[in-house]
């Protein structure tokens, strides 16, 4: 579904080969449903035109990195999936040194071994995302990571 904010590409655009490849953002979905933003002056037509829709891809970017600080290299093994609510989600990865019931019942399971991190996999139904946790023992998130669902399948 398309809504405002959403980044798009245009593949075909009827009579106007110009906006063939062009990206932008939805700024205004008017009355009839066309689609106007950031790719020009011309409107998309969901009806009749071709495009589609660009997820908004996210990283950390580390200031002054030093060397494999931006490479990832950790391997690891999902060793539990936990579901919660997307607000409690949304609680973890703010708070993430606050203790959670979730990690201190399943801490037993959160090791490395070998240079192979066993972590828990927590998100929500939701969510695109899935936040990797490794609690040393402790009830926090002790080391954390964050990918894509679309990775893991």
């Amino acid at each position: 579904m398309v809504e405002i904010g959403t980044r798009i590409r245009i593949i075909k655009m009827v009579g106007e080969p110009y906006y063939q490849g062009k990206v932008g953002i939805v700024e205004l979905i008017d009355g009839i449903g066309q689609l106007h933003g950031t790719w020009g002056g011309c409107a998309i037509v969901p009806d009749k035109d071709e495009f589609e829709i660009l997820r908004n891809l996210r990283t950390n970017f580390i200031r002054k990195p030093i060397g494999d600080e931006i490479t990832p290299k950790h391997e690891f093994i999902i060793v539990k999936t936990i579901i919660i609510s997307n607000q409690e989600l949304m609680r973890v990865i703010n708070e993430p040194m606050d203790e959670y019931e979730f990690i201190l019942e399943n801490k037993h399971l959160m090791y490395v071994e070998d240079n192979i991190w066993h972590v828990l996999a927590v998100t929500s139904k939701n969510s695109e995302f899935v936040l990797l946790i490794e609690s040393e023992g402790f009830g926090y998130c002790r080391y954390a990571s964050i990918i894509y669902k679309k990775i893991l399948e």
